[in-house]
């Protein structure tokens, strides 16, 4: 956004207040319907974390909106005062240098998608029972059909195994995951051979060099998320790995290698930290998805899992909208390590009901 004049530029901060204050009327319906009769017995029979992550989505947009109005408030005074102090005039042209308010922009922007997530949560709250009972309706008409052709479960002529739990898990972390990775690492290597040769030659390089190391550690992290992820998921036992928990994961799979492609490691040109951290983020928007997919294993450790992806979706947003790369580098060390640390247990306990052991 880069108004002509002072005039037009002060317009477009009235505008957004403006729009501030109708989101907040939104919200505050939000929190009307949520406090009513009629919404409290409905979600009453969802699980308790979808009514914590809606109470929680609609805090932080409530948060966020306000700051944002802030923000905007602010500078559109910074101008007035400027137009008071008769430094500039509504006709002068806006400088070059004086740039649209990102944080206000990007607390605008977190305030929307927060209560578009709780627009969501609140239509699966409210359809989750019915959903629930049409899901065992389904399952026990499944099983009916398996039960009532043992001819054909047991005929040697078909081929009703291709794609069991186990069939799947081995196409999943014996060829696909160790693919992707292999890719990776054999972009990597050339790269970190290059690095380590001229750090040897005490070669410290130019502007261009320098981009070149950073995208390089990067995406060494990014491959590191990509082995503590992989850790994870492979340690489910083969026979209670489901078709849709492989949809996720091959669906994982792809964004992660989004977020490493963005990175442009063997590439010429800047990464595209936005893109990357975008992608980051929506792995562990998956990763939930994934805990849901995989309950009747993961239950007992959902809240701490849950947790620890909710912050890593959350911290990957906001560095999507701050296009840092320091922040990037560092929060996919320090996530690696959290999501190493949260899945420790829950590999041990995957293990233990694979090989039997109590």
């Amino acid at each position: 956004m880069s108004p002509d004049t002072y005039k037009d530029r002060l317009r477009q901060y009235k505008r957004r207040e403006s729009l501030t204050i109708w989101v907040g009327a939104g919200l505050a319906g939000f929190i009307a319907l949520l406090t009513g009769d009629v919404l409290v017995n409905i979600l009453r029979d969802a699980p308790p974390w979808l009514s914590a992550l809606l109470v929680t989505s609609i805090v932080a947009g409530g948060s966020a909106l306000g700051l944002a109005r802030v923000k905007f408030e602010w500078a559109a005074t910074t101008i007035q005062r400027k137009v008071a102090d008769r430094t500039v005039s509504t006709g002068d042209s806006i400088p070059s240098d004086d740039e649209w308010p990102k944080s206000a922009e990007g607390w605008w922007m977190a305030s929307l998608w927060c209560l578009v997530v709780a627009g969501v949560l609140m239509i699966i709250g409210v359809w989750w029972v019915y959903l629930g009972r049409w899901w065992e309706y389904l399952t026990k008409i499944a099983s009916r059909l398996v039960e009532a052709a043992p001819a054909i479960r047991g005929s040697p002529t078909m081929t009703t195994e291709v794609f069991a739990a186990s069939d799947l898990h081995r196409l999943m972390f014996g060829l696909l995951y160790p693919a992707v990775l292999g890719t990776l690492f054999f972009s990597l290597l050339p790269e970190l051979a290059r690095i380590l040769t001229q750090l040897a030659q005490k070669r410290t390089g130019g502007e261009e060099e320098k981009s070149a190391r950073i995208k390089t550690v990067a995406g060494c992290l990014i491959v590191l998320h990509f082995v503590v992820d992989f850790q994870l998921t492979s340690s489910i036992p083969d026979q209670s790995y489901k078709v849709l928990g492989f949809i996720v994961d091959l669906v994982i799979l792809f964004v992660l290698f989004l977020a490493f492609d963005a990175l442009n490691v063997s590439r010429p040109g800047q990464l595209d930290v936005r893109r990357s951290a975008l992608a980051v983020a929506g792995t562990y928007a998956l990763f939930i998805l994934w805990s849901l997919f995989t309950l009747e294993i993961t239950r007992e450790h959902l809240p701490l899992l849950w947790g620890a992806e909710i912050i890593g979706l959350v911290i990957f947003v906001i560095i999507a909208i701050k296009r840092n790369v320091v922040f990037l580098c560092l929060s996919l060390f320090v996530m690696s390590v959290v999501m190493a640390y949260v899945g420790s247990p829950i590999v041990s306990s995957l293990r233990a009901v694979a090989t039997g052991c109590p």
